[in-house]
């Protein structure tokens, strides 16, 4: 008998994390390329900013981005050189916009290639450094919608619309396996929304979680019914050792310090609320349940940060959002821990610096706020983007902080330690 959630959940903004950590750290170096005057660089890119990811060098990103074209947009990444402020390379995604980055940097596996259908079906697996295509996979039967790499940088996992997850050796492209044991239908109408969006190896590589969700349904009441799961998977002996079932969106899977305990994210589309649930990887036993949350913004050990619809606020005048404090909560115990003040919840993206001192974060009011990780304390507003951010990220080496925005420009933030 496979465990069942009950619906109960929200809408997703992006998972990263708060850290209860004294002291405060600015960044230590210089901007690259900036003059001591300078306290950020503003880089240009095609389009609209979706996503930010440093390579280990601390000189060079992975930009998700889209180029505009007429009325439409051609999602593609692109490789930036944050010294020079060159791209390297772009690479066109496909519609379902899977890609992953090794950990130590060197191979990128992007899933698709623009509208051509076909092409879904396969992954590129390219040199991250160059964006020189090695090797084509193919093995999927419907689109490609998940990427993942092992810790270890030996596997990577590809999942899709054809719930099916296969298994690659990077090093030789061989396919290792395919894992099948997912029990959600096919849409007959529509091509997104649906399919396995979510993977996620443990830190010593022997689970993987995947997680998807059905199309959702429009009942005569107009109602939102739709199924998801989430399936751990024996990477030893490639069986599936557990399967939970939810009716709701099964959307974002993390594995705790340790990795005996899984957060898996539900997300309900009838009552716009998040569910978060603990589970032991071992088992697939659920051992804690929180819910009642509008939006998570980001997770590690057993704390959270979240947004709550209960909380009070006010609407914003300009659109349909409301100005909700981001709450932090201890998810073992079911208590709020602290509240980031005067901060609301138009927050995109988060991201906590390699000393875990200062959590960035960042939002629809066009600015950076910088916090101190233990005290949620303000440390610093920084402006300069034209349009809302979307995505912060630190390098490496914790000495700089890069902020995408829809004004099409990569900023790349200068602050001296005080």
């Amino acid at each position: 008998m496979a465990n069942r959630f009950l619906p109960v959940s929200s809408r997703s903004i992006s998972a990263l994390v708060l850290v209860a950590v004294s002291g405060i750290g600015f960044f230590p170096g210089r901007l690259p390329g900036a003059t001591e005057q300078e306290e950020s660089r503003a880089l240009e890119l095609p389009g609209p900013v979706a996503g930010l990811r440093w390579l280990p060098d601390d000189r060079t990103m992975i930009v998700r981005t889209a180029e505009i074209a007429g009325s439409r947009l051609k999602p593609m990444v692109v490789s930036l050189d944050t010294v020079t402020g060159k791209q390297a390379y772009r690479i066109y995604l496909g519609y379902t916009m899977a890609m992953a980055v090794s950990p130590n940097g060197k191979w990128l596996a992007v899933a698709g290639n623009g509208d051509d259908r076909q092409a879904a079906l396969s992954i590129r697996f390219a040199d991250a450094r160059t964006g020189k295509v090695l090797r084509t996979l193919t093995g999927h039967e419907r689109a490609v919608t998940a990427l993942a790499f092992s810790h270890d940088g030996k596997t990577l996992a590809s999942a899709g619309q054809d719930w099916l997850v296969n298994l690659w050796d990077v090093a030789t492209g061989r396919k290792l396996g395919t894992l099948k044991g997912h029990r959600l239908r096919a849409s007959k109408y529509y091509r997104d929304g649906w399919g396995l969006f979510s993977l996620a190896f443990a830190p010593d590589d022997t689970t993987l979680v995947s997680a998807g969700n059905e199309m959702p349904i429009f009942t005569a009441h107009t109602l939102l019914i739709e199924s998801g799961e989430f399936i751990f998977w024996d990477l030893t002996t490639k069986t599936l050792r557990a399967r939970i079932e939810a009716r709701t969106q099964c959307t974002i899977v993390r594995f705790l310090p340790g990795g005996k305990t899984a957060a898996l994210l539900c997300d309900d589309a009838n009552s716009f609320r998040d569910t978060i649930h603990l589970v032991d990887v071992a088992t697939g036993k659920q051992l804690v349940e929180r819910n009642g949350f509008a939006s998570l913004l980001g997770f590690r050990a057993d704390r959270a940060a979240f947004v709550r619809p209960d909380s009070g606020g006010e609407r914003y005048p300009d659109g349909p959002y409301w100005k909700r404090p981001v709450e932090v909560w201890n998810l073992r115990e079911g208590k709020r821990v602290g509240v980031l003040p005067d901060y609301f919840d138009h927050v995109s993206s988060l991201s906590i610096s390699p000393n875990g001192r200062v959590v960035a974060t960042a939002g629809r009011d066009k600015t950076v706020r910088l916090w101190n990780a233990g005290s949620l304390k303000a440390i610093a507003t920084l402006e300069g983007h034209k349009k809302g951010v979307t995505s912060v990220a630190w390098s490496p080496d914790g000495s700089v902080l890069a902020s995408g925005s829809e004004d099409r420009t990569v900023r790349l933030w200068n602050r001296p330690s005080p």
